[in-house]
């Protein structure tokens, strides 16, 4: 249909069309009925009307469609609106020679424009731009996508974020130990019939259920993820002297008992927090036998106790957020 051409973008419109954009030949509408091809990016071509103007550039990074019909193209150099029933294109102007990196529809009026800049929500002939001085980790946006719910995704090169429906304020999820990603790769993102979101990155995926959100950015929990002991986890059975170190395997029980003899007092407790989105973010702290509390470094999440004398120890646990 478009011989020689790299496709850069996809999108169907109620009219049995298939919109296709490409990297340096433009922008296409491909009748899947006829199986006609139509170019719409030069003045003359069949796919502009009278009135039209060209399209602002023919490398096209993304496409979407609106509430009221009308085709949203990214370039790399400026966004363009076209009226499908009147054929007519045109240049958006507040985005002029802007790179475009992504556009999406998010179901509510609502339509987000992700460049090297930030990400804009163009909504009632109002716009808004988020950006680092908005709260998000990194101005260029790599993709760019709406869950069931009416959240609106966004990978950048330092982190992903998520600005819920009808809000401004943007979450973040930044860094290893909260995503396993960090920059996140350009146009990979879906969102899953069941209603996970999946972004791609430079270093495998993050799969993000919308629902768990209340959770993951509720104040953070603290968990023993587990004890380790001479250099290697803790079992049920595992024994010290003639001690088993952890009777019970409730792991909900908030208060632990660890049995050790008298002369093996050296452990490792491995601190967690599951649900908490910006894990980064999280310090942890300890007290013994009531003593003063005793801050980790940032990052650090084993609280490694050395030659501890015979006796009993009460150990405190708590995390805070900076």
């Amino acid at each position: 249909w478009i011989p020689g051409a790299y496709i850069s973008a996809i999108q169907d419109d109620a009219y049995g069309n298939l919109w296709v954009g490409t990297n340096g030949e433009g922008l296409f509408c491909v009748n899947l009925a006829t199986e006609t091809v139509v170019p719409c990016n030069a003045i003359g071509d069949a796919g502009l009307g009278k009135g039209s103007q060209p399209i602002s550039n023919r490398w096209v990074t993304s496409l979407a469609i609106s509430y009221d019909e009308k085709l949203w193209i990214g370039t790399y150099y400026g966004l363009n609106r076209y009226k499908i029933k009147d054929r007519l294109m045109s240049e958006y102007e507040n985005l002029r020679k802007e790179v475009i990196t992504a556009v999406e529809n998010d179901g509510d009026k609502g339509l987000w424009v992700g460049t090297y800049h930030g990400v804009m929500r163009i909504k009632g002939g109002e716009e808004k731009l988020f950006n680092q001085e908005s709260g998000i980790p990194n101005d260029v946006i790599q993709s760019l996508v709406a869950d069931h719910e009416g959240n609106v995704w966004f990978g950048t090169n330092n982190g992903l974020v998520v600005i819920r429906k009808n809000g401004d304020s943007p979450l973040v999820f930044k860094g290893s130990k909260s995503m396993g990603i960090s920059e996140f790769s350009s146009g990979a993102a879906v969102v899953c019939n069941n209603g996970e979101v999946i972004f791609g990155g430079l270093t495998g995926i993050s799969i993000i259920d919308p629902n768990r959100l209340e959770s993951m950015t509720s104040k953070p929990k603290i968990y023993i993820s587990g004890v380790m002991h001479n250099n290697s986890y803790i079992k049920y059975t595992t024994k010290s002297g003639s001690y088993t170190i952890i009777e019970s395997d409730d792991d909900t029980d908030e208060n632990v008992t660890l049995h050790f003899a008298h002369d093996d007092g050296t452990l490792a407790i491995c601190l967690t927090n599951y649900e908490y989105a910006n894990s980064d973010d999280v310090t942890y702290m300890y007290s013994i036998n009531g003593e003063d509390w005793i801050k980790m470094p940032d990052g650090e999440c084993n609280v490694v106790l050395n030659n501890l004398h015979p006796g009993t120890y009460k150990i405190r646990l708590k995390c805070i957020t900076k």
